[in-house]
């Protein structure tokens, strides 16, 4: 097994092509690729299993955030919570534009409102901090905030200061990592789990060879609800 990481720059992804082609790996796993990156994967002709991302014609596995979608916009609703800002990731993937996507239609759909958005740098903490403090300054009278990552939602926590979540701040993050149980308050979260993508992954990789055409895949996604979410302050 080889271990690549791209950082999203095109000449890893052109460097794995070459591999492929040249019949130096058997097949490849690529996790949250952009849809371009994700066809020039495909274009090879070899096998490659896309993860977090489907692309026509080709094997994927991909996370459901429809139902984690629902049930946070549902738990937000049934706490008062009717303006909701949202901390985005800066990012080209396909996975974060449809949980933005899914989220706001869903609170949409309980008469509410996403009322700002706001997108970090990057996901290093400090940018996501960052990004958190301007959210804060917009002053559009938001009581939640949804995030679209764990590391995105610690750090809302740590821009609204100590003893705002969850008496006047509602925060919501994606992933359930470890980090999430780590917080004071414990996060309530969107389970995104990492064991069952990779697993699934790896038996699709090993099944290609027998399988004939694409085959895709989904993981549902579920509400975990700790202590960062509380009712709406009036």
């Amino acid at each position: 097994m080889i271990l690549l990481d791209s950082g999203s720059d095109e000449k890893w992804v052109s460097s794995l092509s070459s591999m492929l082609r040249g019949g130096v790996l058997a097949g490849a796993i690529a996790y949250a690729p952009t849809e371009p990156e994700a066809r020039i994967l495909a274009d090879t002709g070899f096998s490659v299993v896309l993860a977090d991302i489907e692309l026509e014609g080709s094997t994927s596995i991909r996370f459901d955030f429809s139902e984690g979608a629902k049930q946070a916009a549902g738990h937000l609703a049934d706490l008062g919570h009717t303006r909701i800002a949202y901390l985005a990731a800066s990012s080209e993937r396909e996975t974060y534009r449809l949980r933005l996507q899914a989220f706001s239609q869903e609170v949409a759909a309980r008469g509410g409102q996403v009322v700002a958005i706001e997108h970090s740098a990057s996901l290093e903490f400090d940018d996501a901090v960052g990004a958190g403090a301007r959210l804060l300054a917009l002053g559009a009278g938001f009581s939640a905030v949804m995030c679209d990552d764990d590391l995105l939602a610690a750090a809302m926590v740590k821009a609204a200061g100590v003893g705002r979540v969850p008496s006047s701040l509602s925060v919501i993050g994606v992933g359930d990592i470890e980090l999430s149980r780590m917080l004071t308050p414990e996060l309530t979260t969107v389970e995104l789990s990492a064991a069952a993508m990779g697993s699934g992954a790896i038996d699709l990789i090993l099944e290609s060879g027998e399988n004939a055409g694409a085959v895709q895949l989904s993981i549902p996604s579920k509400l975990i609800v700790r202590g960062s979410t509380g009712p709406a302050s009036r």
